[in-house]
């Protein structure tokens, strides 16, 4: 884009000054050598033509300062999203350490509560104690008596206990040198199981794709027209019009994607299907951004870029952090980026959404398309007021 808008500011630069064209044919007026009806003609052009030469001139450089703007912007844009790219993955890097001090946490949590628990059922077990204190020094003069009791009953039992012994030391088993080591091997290893989850990248990437698509589709119209400027004069059909317009859009977006996909493809190990399958999503989204921006563009001008950009945004909040607000969260299911993330995030994991994604996308390219045909056809045709209006301005330049 920032080439695109120098090449624009070189061009304009390099057009001659309509003041000085002016100049010189007020000097050849002043030098008519015909007859004085032409000479008076020729000097009256010569003054028409001086009084356009300042608006040409003006419209010349605020066509300039539009290019600078938007070249500016871009690279304010592009400085941006490189920051926030650096900080997600800041955060990514200290994810793990994140949810690790999140699990410390409530277990400490959960052993403080268990300790108050056990604190305040200790205090009660103490007060009750205290009282049964009292009554087991009654009951332990009572016991002195009944211990001499129990010594020759423990006596007894002794006797007892040696003749049950010396009877079942014979069925004690025994094991041999393998059976002990195989006992041996099995107490020492403990069970093991293997958890697959879902690695951050496969998370982050078609997030980042998705944002990506969205800036570089708000990008294209700010430096192109949505709606080209002649489209009330053309003799085309509206749908040449449209694609006219559309194919710049077009081309960068398939641009995008096809690097995006190449970047992606490294980063999250993909094999040829799921290759095919993250450019053809990629491509979906892409169209189904330019078509969108192309359409809200053409329709609120500044006020639907500033919503594009707000969808980006929101986008960025939503899918990085989560403790945001309820409602923005449940706002985020309504954006059209969402598509694109569930669909790309189903290729990268080879988990379910693929067909609810494809289908939001290929809605919104629905929506973005009949969107533009509608506003392209009608700007073709001019209201009565507008009408008059240009009839008035023509009649007042002719005067």
């Amino acid at each position: 884009m920032v080439p695109l808008a120098n090449r624009i500011i070189a061009a304009i630069d390099a057009l001659p000054s309509a003041a000085a064209g002016a100049a010189e044919f007020q000097r050849l007026a002043g030098q008519c050598a015909g007859t004085p009806e032409f000479c008076r003609e020729l000097s009256a052009a010569a003054d028409r033509f001086t009084a356009d030469a300042g608006r040409i001139d003006g419209a010349k450089a605020t066509v300039r300062d539009a290019a600078v703007r938007a070249r500016d912007s871009v690279q304010a844009l592009a400085s941006g999203a490189r920051q926030v790219a650096n900080g997600n993955a800041t955060l990514a890097a200290r994810s793990a350490e994140l949810a690790t001090g999140i699990a410390d946490a409530a277990t400490g949590a959960r052993r403080l509560d268990a300790g108050v628990r056990q604190a305040n059922t200790g205090a009660q077990q103490l007060s009750t104690g205290a009282g049964q204190l009292a009554t087991g020094a009654t009951q332990l003069a009572t016991g002195a008596g009944q211990l001499a009791d129990g010594v020759n009953k423990v006596d007894g039992g002794a006797r007892q206990l040696a003749t049950e012994l010396d009877k079942g030391r014979n069925q004690v088993p025994s094991y041999t040198d393998a059976e002990r080591a195989h006992l041996k091997t099995v107490a020492a290893d403990p069970t093991t199981a293997t958890v697959e989850s879902t690695s951050a990248g496969n998370l982050g990437i078609p997030l980042f794709a998705a944002l990506a698509l969205w800036a570089l589709a708000l990008a294209t119209y700010l430096v192109t027209q949505a709606v080209p400027g002649a489209v009330l004069t053309a003799r085309e059909p509206t749908w040449r019009i449209i694609i006219r317009a559309a194919v710049p859009g077009a081309t960068a977006a398939a641009l995008a994607a096809l690097t995006i996909t190449a970047v992606a493809v490294p980063a999250l190990h993909l094999d040829f299907a799921r290759t095919l399958g993250f450019l053809a999503v990629a491509l979906l989204a892409a169209c189904a951004f330019v078509a969108l921006n192309q359409a809200i563009t053409a329709l609120f001008g500044r006020g639907g870029r500033l919503a594009a950009l707000a969808v980006l945004v929101l986008t960025a909040a939503t899918g990085i952090v989560i403790t945001l607000p309820g409602p923005l969260h449940a706002l985020a299911d309504y954006l059209p980026t969402r598509g694109a993330v569930i669909a790309l995030r189903a290729v990268a994991t080879g988990g379910p959404g693929l067909a609810t994604g494809v289908a939001q996308l290929c809605a919104w390219l629905l929506i973005g398309g009949l969107a533009s045909v509608l506003i392209t056809d009608r700007r073709r045709y001019l209201s009565t007021r507008r009408l008059r209006l240009r009839a008035d301005h023509l009649a007042v330049a002719a005067a």
